[in-house]
């Protein structure tokens, strides 16, 4: 079959070269995407959560398949956390996109956000400080190294450990964050972090409300990433709408995913084919 029949391009060959087009650009845009996916739900001083582990696996997945270098990390202790921060820099070396993903739980403590450990215990409130894996450090840490960045906070899930604390403060017991600076506040949720330029932070839910875990193998928020990451040429921040649509709809209005963007450029997983891409035949 010629490639061009009276002066038009075959409509076979078109859709073919189109598919090659996009794939090509695709891959090379992702070359140097990297993604650290974290799920923590078999918590040894708590009751587990059963769709933290199943959200990291199945959104590791899916940036795999979008052409993510992924390191995937589930159920992880406040030493492998320690050990992933001091490596991050080497894992984003070269890097042009970082994305963090987090699912599990996770605190505000006098407006900033934690990472818990799923080795974690408040029982001594001399030991908080030891206990936590700052959220900010890691956020820091990719904007250090990477010009855009994707944060995906799946872990405002109504914490236990936030009444443990809050107990303790309560019964004027003295607990620090810092080694010196004393705890004021145990807040609800997660606090709104702020994003440097070429960051975009995606919550479950509004800063300062608790988000669901879901009653199916993922929980609404990240079902709902899940199902619109690989749609072709759609930008992250239409992506994000559509996930706030159907999350407000499973959860019946509980729920509203919450973003903040200091993107500069637009953001596609995949990327659109655009009109230059396609030759124009003679005519």
């Amino acid at each position: 079959m010629p490639l061009f029949a009276n002066g038009r391009i075959s409509a076979v060959l078109l859709l073919a070269l189109t598919a090659i087009i996009s794939v090509t650009s695709s891959a090379s845009f992702a070359a140097s995407r990297v993604a650290i996916v974290l799920g923590n739900g078999n918590y040894l001083h708590t009751s587990s959560l059963p769709n933290p582990v199943n959200d990291a696996q199945k959104i590791a997945d899916a940036l795999e398949s979008l052409g993510f270098e992924v390191n995937l990390l589930v159920d992880t202790s406040k030493q492998t956390l320690e050990q992933l921060r001091n490596e991050t820099e080497s894992l984003l070396r070269g890097a042009d996109v970082g994305l963090f993903f987090y699912a599990g739980h996770g605190l505000q403590i006098d407006g900033q956000n934690y990472i818990v450990p799923i080795d974690a215990t408040f029982e001594n409130p001399e030991t908080v400080a030891n206990q936590l894996v700052s959220m900010t450090k890691f956020l820091a840490l990719m904007e250090q190294h990477t010009a855009t960045n994707i944060i995906f906070l799946d872990a405002c899930r109504n914490n236990p450990f936030a009444e443990v604390i809050e107990n303790q403060i309560s019964a004027g017991r003295s607990m620090s964050i810092d080694g010196s600076t004393q705890i004021r506040d145990i807040g609800k949720g997660l606090a709104e972090m702020k994003a440097s330029v070429g960051t975009l932070i995606a919550y479950a839910t509004q800063p300062g409300n608790v988000a669901e875990d879901g009653v199916g193998e993922n929980s609404p928020f990240t079902t709902g990433l899940l199902r619109h990451l690989r749609e072709p040429g759609v930008e992250i921040r239409e992506i994000l709408t559509e996930v706030r649509v159907a999350v407000l709809a499973e959860t019946e209005q509980r729920q509203i995913p919450w973003d903040h963007s200091s993107l500069t450029e637009e953001f596609y997983f995949i990327e659109p084919v655009r009109s230059r891409d396609i030759p124009i035949p003679p005519p």
